[in-house]
Parts: C-alpha cells; structure tokens; sequence
C-alpha cells in the first residue's frame, strides 16, 4: 500500500506539472491536410472548390433546429459512453436546447463545450502562412475548400480548449495537467485510453480523457453544414475534428509514460529529494517529445530531405486509405479508427522514446538541467546531419518510426476526409 500511495503522488505530480506543456504537440496540422488534399482533389472535386468566409451566425441562424437534433443526440450518447463529471449539460444549456429561437453565437459555443472566444478570429501558425499566405477573415475572402481544411485543421489549438477547468460550470476538476496553463487544454487532446491497469489505479482520471468527445461532436457539425451547403463551416469543423484524431496518434498523446518501468518506480522510491525526481523525469520526458515532433516537423517540410524520398509510397497509402468502406450511420460512426489510431500511438510510444534516446545525445535525452524548446540558439541539424557520427543507422532509425507514425496519420485523415465527403456530399446534389 504504502509503495501505491508512493507511486500514486509521484504521477499526480507529473501529470499536474503539465507534461507537455512546452512542446509542439503535433504542430502544424495543416501539413498532413495538404497532403491528403493534394492527392484526393481529383476524386473529390469540392477538395478545389472556391468557398467564401463566413460568419457563425448565418450558419447558425439556418441551422439551429438540426443543430439542436444532433446535440440532443450527442449528450444523449455521452452520457452513455463517458460516465463523468465533465462537459455537462448546464441548466443554460438545457434552456438553448429547448429554445425554439436562433441559436446564438454564445448558445452554441456553451454547448459545444469550449470557450467563449472560440471561433472569433483565424490565427494559423508562421508555418501556415509561409506555405498559404495571410488570411483575412472577412467575407471578401475566398479560398479553396482544401486549404480552408488545412487552416482549420490546427484551430483546436488557439484556445478554444484552454483554461475551461477553472470554475466553468461544464467541467469539474481537471483530470491532468495544470488548469493556469497550456496544459490545461491536455484533456481534449491526448487519450489516455489504452493505458495498464496498473496506471488506472494509480490515476483513474487518466481514464477522462475528451479528445474522442471532441473529435465526434465536431465530426457531426462538419456534416450539417455540409448538408446544408454551407462549406466553409464544413471546412472549419471537418478540420477541428481531424486535429483531435490526428493528436492522440502522436504516440506522446496516448501513452501517459512511455517506458514506464518498475524500475523507474523503485528509482524514485529510493530517491532521496522524490520531487526534484520527478521534475526531472518530467523534463527528459517533455525534451523527448520536443525532439521528436521537432525531427517530424522539420522532415514533412523537406529540411531533412523530400517527403516523397522519405515516404515514396506517400500517394499510393492514401489512395488505398480512400477506398476502404464507409461507417454506419449515427453518433460516434467514424470511432473505430478514431479509437485504433490511439491504440496504435499507445503501443507505439515506447518504441519512438527508445529511438529518440539512441539517436541523439545525451546532452539532449539525460539532462534534466536543460530544455531545448527554451533554448532560442536550439538547431535540431546540430545534433542531425550527415556530418555527426553513425548519421546513416540513427536516420534509419528515426525513419522507421516516422513512417510508422506517417502512415497512420495520412490513413486516418484520408479516411475521415473521403468518407466523410462521399457519405455527406451526395445529399448537396
């Protein structure tokens, strides 16, 4: 009992120092999007067609009564399938629910679950607007449905999810990470889902993890729109949605501790200052994540070399992706690979740890002393380039991993986007 109780406390820390609240996580969603649409738009013509921005209110002005339907329907189900104390169904909520008005921009926003200024401006990352230009967002904006996909496909990250565990009445204690931080928004963004019994019974929060919530409700706004022949809003929510199932295949987002040990445990059992151990497990954990998803961004845009020399069989795994069978009807259709590609991530995450530590040094990979997502002079071609040691065995390295995590990412964003589009596009024409 006594070494549980140990244990229990040393996660609890972990968890509320914000795990990774420093890192990329997944940055630059776009990137996968772009991909995906590039290869899909001859099959998918709306993938190119031109689609005018639009406020939130025409859309919802147009569509409150289905939009009323699916959320009724949606908590319905939630309360099915995740049997706690978050994301609850306010007495406000119920009022809009009821109303036969409009919903308004601040209704919708309370029922979806995020914060209020959400939706209220179109902030893509530097990277975004090197490869797309600015985006205005005003009505005089006019964009190919692609890339208003591959904008939006990064938007659950500007703050719609961050700070809502701090006396929203939706929400209740924070399962992890730290409420006044960018952590805050952890529980919609990892899934914790297929962790060991033993970790549930050290943490059982772990088990609240949102990101499916998220990925699902959006999914199904994504489909009135584009029912109803609104496509930026289909754009705009298609692209929420497949940020949250692309986030939980980073394999940092769905295994709470990889590599996790007895050994580990007996270390900090036996640690003399048990929280400097903890921090400092805490910080190689997040500089493993750092480097990783830093080497991934910085391959997918051709710096390390040419997407198609590391992945030539890029367009053929997307293809193949796009012609799998289309899901059942209802709440919750498109979880099955929602739900694998977190399970893969899980079973995967100890492998690209293990990479990470052979492939850099470690200066980088053992010292808690240092952070490289704080360092303003950090060069991930410093520590790898053909000039270092053994480049070509660490590359191999890395790339196996990669194009693991690569290869599921591109089938799982080509099946939500060809699926969805050829079940929801059928009832436009």
């Amino acid at each position: 009992m006594k070494f549980n109780l140990h244990l229990k406390f040393a996660l609890v820390i972990v968890l509320l120092l914000g795990f990774y609240s420093q890192v990329f996580c997944w940055d630059c969603h776009f990137i996968y999007l772009k991909l995906v649409s590039n290869a899909l738009q001859a099959g998918y013509p709306l993938l190119g067609e031109k689609v005018h921005y639009s406020a939130l209110e025409p859309f919802l002005e147009k569509n409150s009564s289905e939009i009323r339907k699916r959320l009724k329907e949606f908590y319905t189900w939630k309360n099915k399938v995740y049997p706690y104390q978050q994301w609850i169904l306010t007495d406000d909520g119920k009022a809009a629910l009821d109303s036969t008005a409009a919903l308004t921009p601040a209704q919708f926003k309370l029922l979806l679950g995020v914060q209020e200024m959400a939706f209220n401006s179109i902030t893509p990352p530097e990277l975004f607007t090197e490869a797309f230009g600015t985006i205005v967002a005003n009505p005089a904006t006019e964009l190919p449905f692609s890339t208003w996909l591959c904008c939006f496909s990064d938007e659950p990250d500007w703050g719609m999810d961050l700070y809502l565990f701090n006396g929203d009445p939706r929400y209740g204690t924070i399962p992890f990470g730290d409420p006044q931080k960018y952590s805050s928004q952890s529980a919609f963004h990892q899934d914790y889902n297929n962790e060991s019994f033993v970790m549930y019974k050290l943490m059982p929060s772990l088990k609240q993890s949102m990101a499916f919530l998220r990925f699902t409700i959006f999914t199904e706004m994504a489909g009135i729109a584009l029912k109803s022949g609104d496509l930026f809003w289909a754009a705009r929510f298609l692209g929420n949605s497949l940020h949250y199932q692309q986030d939980v295949i980073v394999p940092y987002h769905s295994r709470v501790f990889p590599n996790f040990s007895f050994g580990t445990a007996w270390a900090y059992l036996t640690a003399s200052d048990k929280e400097k151990f903890i921090r400092e497990k805490t910080q190689l954990l997040a500089n493993h994540q750092f480097l990783y998803e830093t080497l991934v961004c910085e391959t997918l845009f051709g710096r390390l070399q040419c997407i198609e020399s590391v992945m030539p069989d890029c367009h053929g795994i997307i293809m193949s992706a796009a012609n799998c069978p289309q899901p059942p009807a209802g709440i919750g259709k498109y979880l099955d690979e929602f739900n694998q590609s977190s399970e893969k991530a899980y079973y995967h995450a100890n492998a690209v740890d293990t990479m990470i530590c052979d492939v850099f040094p470690a200066k980088l990979t053992s010292d808690p002393g240092y952070d490289p997502g704080l360092d303003q002079s950090f060069d991930i071609f410093e520590y790898f380039n053909p000039q270092i040691p053994d480049y070509s065995e660490k590359e191999k390295k890395f790339l196996l991993e990669f194009r693991s995590d690569l290869t599921d990412t591109l089938t799982a964003t080509t099946k939500l986007v060809a699926g969805f589009l050829s079940a929801t596009a059928k009832s436009i024409q």
